[in-house]
């Protein structure tokens, strides 16, 4: 192999000129960058209160707590209902 660098051939005219260049535009400042880049206002989005397992139930005072949601009144009479029926048969 030949260690040669390729040179183009000295016979070829320049490529002719651009018919239409594009338009030149003006290119915005840093500062008119900035106002155009920047997010539009956020509008103050409150975040709901955290709801803890306090919230929802009711927890034993001895530790470790034992949460526990209470029966209603009518969930009671029929949990006595259904233990007095067992131990009659």
């Amino acid at each position: 192999m030949q260690n040669k660098k390729l040179q183009p051939p000295s016979s070829l005219s320049p490529p002719p000129p651009l018919s239409n260049p594009p338009p030149s535009r003006k290119l915005p400042t840093t500062r008119e960058q900035h106002h155009l880049l920047a997010p539009p206002p956020l509008t103050e989005k409150l975040d709901p209160p955290v709801v803890t397992l306090d919230d929802h139930f009711r927890k034993t005072k001895a530790t470790p707590r034992i949460y526990y949601f209470p029966l209603s009144d009518e969930q009671v009479v029929e949990k006595l209902k259904a233990q007095r029926k067992s131990i009659k048969q």
